[in-house]
């Protein structure tokens, strides 16, 4: 039973460590999660910048087409960065949730496997107590047959 215990709380082990694994891939993709927020949060910043610069430039004098174009094309790019980010956004939540959904899984295989340790554990201490009053009760009794047998003689 010894070795049984023992052979559970390796695959415990194993188990522990895969969930803890899981769990730094979470936290690597929540810090990854909150990089890229930071990254939106600074593009739409200066989205409103270029906004507003060209708005800025568009009230005063008379803007050539080529002025109006590069004010265009600063606004078009940091669009098109959002919106590779807010894809990239959404890649990481998904890996966030399917990690989850892993580390979940993890938690509970090892919560079923230290259940079932603590009930080897249990039934081996069981097993042993109800050993040791056999043996105590074997003792008592061939000490009281050894009492009559003498107390008898005499």
């Amino acid at each position: 039973m010894f070795h049984k215990i023992n052979r559970f709380n390796r695959i415990l082990k194993t188990r522990l460590k895969f969930r803890e694994e899981e769990q730094i891939r979470l936290r690597d993709e929540r810090n990854e999660e909150e990089g890229i927020v930071e990254k939106l949060s600074f593009l739409n910043t200066e989205k409103k910048t270029a906004y507003d610069n060209f708005s800025t430039v568009s009230d005063g004098a008379v803007m050539s087409t080529q002025e109006i174009w590069f004010h265009r094309q600063v606004v078009d790019v940091i669009e098109k960065d959002i919106k590779k980010e807010s894809i990239s956004l959404n890649a990481v939540r998904n890996k966030i949730t399917e990690t989850e959904i892993r580390l979940l899984e993890k938690h509970k295989d090892v919560k079923i496997m230290d259940k079932h340790i603590d009930n080897l554990v249990n039934s081996w201490n069981t097993e042993t107590l109800h050993m040791e009053q056999q043996e105590i009760d074997d003792v008592a009794s061939i000490r009281f047959t050894h009492k009559l047998q003498n107390g008898g003689a005499q």
